[in-house]
């Protein structure tokens, strides 16, 4: 019996599959950013985080990873200290040049906060202890790209934030 030559056949099959496989990956590399662009929103995206308070300020560091500008007008603080109610007490922001400031994509800046002035009846005694009756967060205004305007409330750890939060009280 006479055996058959294989390697003709196999070399075929070999070529037909690197061809199937070039074939393959040359579809995606056009289709995946095709694909990612057409999904991703033409929006900004600000991502917040609270930094240490060092001098009595603390810092805000702001992150844009959408694909359009946004821009921060301004921070507050709301919460609860004791039994004093705090309601969007304004907060200065040193870098807001004129009425917002522009976070570009893929950047980050970082924001200085002070409080431009004490809240009326909140003693050292209220808190210094940071317990539960402590409950403050700072809300940051930001307009996105579209021009929708939000309000994100950041809460403030009062342990690591004391310095900051010890500007609030009022002086006799």
């Amino acid at each position: 019996m006479e055996r058959k030559d294989t390697q003709p056949y196999t070399l075929t099959w070999t070529i037909s599959i690197v061809a199937l496989l070039n074939s393959i990956v040359s579809v995606f590399v056009i289709v995946v950013p095709i694909a990612v662009n057409l999904f991703t929103p033409k929006n900004s995206d600000l991502i917040y985080s609270i930094q240490a308070s060092a001098d009595r300020s603390i810092g805000l560091l702001v992150s844009n990873s959408g694909t359009r500008a946004g821009t921060i007008s301004g921070a507050s603080l709301s919460g609860q200290i004791g039994d004093t109610e705090i309601d969007g007490l304004d907060l200065r922001v040193a870098e807001l040049g004129g009425s917002a400031t522009i976070v570009s994509p893929s950047e980050t800046r970082l924001f200085v906060l002070t409080v431009l002035k004490p809240v009326p009846g909140v003693r050292m005694i209220d808190i210094l202890p940071c317990g539960g009756a402590v409950a403050i967060s700072i809300d940051v205004s930001s307009t996105d790209f579209l021009g929708q305007r939000h309000k994100d409330h950041l809460p403030i750890n009062c342990v690591e934030q004391r310095d900051f939060l010890s500007t609030l009280v009022e002086m006799h």
